[in-house]
């Protein structure tokens, strides 16, 4: 990845401007206990914006960190997000949890449903592996729904956190180098799309946005 394009992905992915239409649903990338409040706080935020919106997040039980739609359900309508518009999406057939298999149980329920314009969110220093997973899928299926960054409300980057299935726990702020590293890593693998197709991805789905406003 060069320089200006991973500092041009990074600063998108954190300060992506939401559609002037709004959003129709934000799906919730799963967290651990440590890091839930952070996504959490921004589907409030963003359900009290938007009346109507949708939340979305992986469907089941507690899996390796995640503690589960039941519990993130339940914290959820304690914040006043009603039952009826938070939706289980179904995981691939693993007992493994990682954030493709959250992309690709989003991107399977966008084929199924009519939303045009959906955000994703996770917790801050992982927003930007989350989204371009999300849009590497999108891109793999010809997925016609416009994707857009919604990053989880920022936490104290000095206090420890477990993160990745529960498998790391460090600092916020050092689990950013980790992400770093996968974020490499995966786009050496080809599990991500090169940085350059992301960049055309968003230059596609904001030229689209400003001629449908016309």
């Amino acid at each position: 990845m060069r320089p200006l394009e991973q500092a041009e992905i990074f600063l998108r992915s954190l300060s992506d401007p939401l559609p002037a239409e709004g959003i129709e649903a934000l799906f919730l990338f799963g967290q651990t206990v440590d890091n839930q409040d952070s996504v959490f706080e921004t589907a409030e935020h963003h359900y009290r914006r938007y009346p109507g919106l949708q939340v979305l997040m992986l469907a089941g039980g507690p899996r390796i960190g995640y503690p589960g739609f039941d519990a993130w359900q339940k914290t959820l309508t304690t914040r006043g997000i009603a039952d009826g518009d938070i939706h289980p999406l179904p995981p691939a057939d693993s007992p493994l949890l990682h954030t493709r298999i959250d992309a690709l149980a989003l991107v399977r329920c966008l084929e199924m449903k009519p939303y045009r314009r959906v955000a994703v969110t996770a917790a801050p220093f992982h927003q930007v592996r989350a989204f371009m997973t999300a849009i590497s899928v999108a891109i793999d299926s010809a997925c016609s729904t416009q994707l857009y960054s919604c990053p989880g409300r920022p936490q104290p980057m000095l206090e420890p956190a477990s993160h990745s299935q529960g498998a790391l726990s460090h600092r916020r702020r050092d689990l950013i180098a980790k992400e770093l590293e996968r974020i490499d890593t995966y786009q050496q693998k080809g599990d991500l799309a090169a940085t350059r197709a992301i960049l055309a991805y968003l230059e596609k789905r904001d030229t689209h946005g400003q001629a449908s406003a016309t």
